[in-house]
């Protein structure tokens, strides 16, 4: 898992050479205008980079469980608002039953514990080792969200 600041974005392309692709189409668009992109998928490169833009009410804490993907990388940017993102790293994905290839999805419920905060300004790159439960309220506190969920596709998927 990568956290930092939107403008260190390029120096993690070697992780995945999609971000390449994110980063141009972020310099192209003001925070305005990717704001009033559709709430929905929008593609940068077809299958290969994909933007979901997202609108919610962060959520509580619950045991709705922690996410992970083989196929793609999610780079997780909030363009308004602030959530809490609860992370654990994952030594072999593989071993967790349950994935659904159509969604590019699996859920596994450990006991939430370490988290990183999103907000304007941050980003989060979540590999496939990286399981993570988004969306959830930050200290508590209910905010509304406005954000890019954006998916990279791993080149060794």
């Amino acid at each position: 898992m990568v956290y930092d600041r939107i403008e260190a974005l390029e120096k993690y392309i070697p992780l995945n050479p999609h971000i390449r692709q994110v980063i141009d189409y972020l310099n192209a668009h003001t925070t305005e205008e990717l704001l009033a992109l559709p709430v929905g998928r929008h593609e940068i490169d077809g299958d290969r980079c994909v933007i979901m833009r997202q609108s919610f009410d962060a959520m509580p804490v619950d045991d709705k469980g922690y996410e992970l993907h083989r196929t793609y990388t999610d780079l997780q940017i909030v363009l308004k608002g602030i959530e809490s993102c609860y992370v654990e790293s994952v030594e072999d994905p593989g071993i967790y039953p349950g994935y659904k290839a159509e969604g590019d999805i699996c859920m596994y419920f450990p006991k939430p514990d370490g988290k990183i905060t999103l907000y304007p300004g941050v980003f989060a790159l979540l590999q496939p080792t990286d399981g993570h439960m988004p969306q959830r309220q930050h200290n508590g506190e209910p905010c509304h969200v406005e954000k890019l969920c954006i998916k990279l596709m791993n080149d060794q998927a």
